[in-house]
């Protein structure tokens, strides 16, 4: 189903620079109207991949919230039972459950990454879109001309 993620992003490094290589140069022939749409489909499939690391990533942070927010709760309830007021407990759970919020702050950041790098793709997706639209009109134009 989906491949190794380094795989995925070396492909879609790969089809990045050479979209951005090609930019800079490209003419309205079927050959590179051509090229583009295979470097859309590519990049398209890859998106796939990282849809599945962006809600697995997702998962992964929402638990890590999950169960910092348990284990708070958890250890402020026994502090409250043996006495302590509602700051001291607060107090003392949020010092006990740093190590939680650590996952927590690593799990979000991974889902942020990865949601950057999806919407990434997107973007050059949308402009390698713009660009076939663009390479196919100016092809038209000029090969239907009498």
């Amino acid at each position: 189903m989906m491949r190794n993620i380094n795989e995925t992003l070396d492909e879609v490094n790969r089809i990045t620079e050479w979209y951005r290589g090609q930019n800079s140069h490209i003419e309205s022939s079927r050959k590179n109207i051509d090229a583009l749409l295979k470097a859309r489909r590519l990049l398209a499939a890859n998106q796939v991949d990282l849809a599945y690391v962006v809600a697995s990533a997702k998962e992964a942070r929402d638990k890590a919230v999950f169960a910092r927010k348990q284990s708070f709760s958890t250890k402020v309830l026994g502090y409250r039972e043996s006495g302590l007021t509602v700051g001291e407990s607060e107090h003392k759970a949020n010092i006990e459950t740093e190590t939680h919020r650590e996952i927590e702050r690593g799990a979000e950041k991974a889902f942020e990454q990865a949601k950057l790098i999806y919407q990434s793709v997107n973007d050059i997706l949308n402009a390698i879109a713009g660009d076939i639209r663009l390479l196919q009109y100016e092809y038209e134009k000029t090969n239907y001309r009498e």
